[in-house]
């Protein structure tokens, strides 16, 4: 059973996802390095990207955390956060993390990436010509 946060969490993912999708939101990268997160979460990949929505900014990115079973042994676990930040990076909110998060990571990928014409079908695609280039 969810909590009333998850559940709202989670309706708000799946809002953001569907609106991704359809390209209304559109997400750039926002940092190209490491970004100051707690000491015991370690950010997977330099990458992290923003977008707005309803006028408050997001971020997602990748991390991992690390859990001790004891001196010797530990266990990663992998996330995906969603955050609503300030013009500073500072963060006003977290979302709980859900699968679906990971599915918004895929898409905000692809977004700032510009990926939705590399992965559409040929039929979608105008034919591209490439010019000529003097050696």
């Amino acid at each position: 059973m969810f909590t009333e946060k998850q559940t709202q969490d989670l309706n708000a993912i799946e809002r953001i996802s569907k609106a991704t999708q359809k390209g209304t939101i559109k997400w750039s990268i926002y940092s190209r390095r490491k970004l100051s997160i707690s000491s015991s979460k370690n950010q997977i990949g330099q990458y992290s990207y923003t977008s707005v929505y309803r006028g408050k900014k997001l971020r997602i990115y990748r991390y991992n955390e690390r859990y001790y079973i004891d001196d010797s042994a530990f266990v990663d676990e992998e996330y995906t956060q969603l955050e609503i930040i300030d013009d500073d990076g500072q963060v006003l909110y977290s979302f709980d993390s859900f699968k679906p998060t990971d599915d918004l990571m895929a898409l905000a990928q692809a977004s700032a990436n510009e990926l939705s014409d590399f992965f559409a079908d040929d039929e979608d695609q105008k034919t591209q010509t490439i010019p000529d280039i003097d050696l």
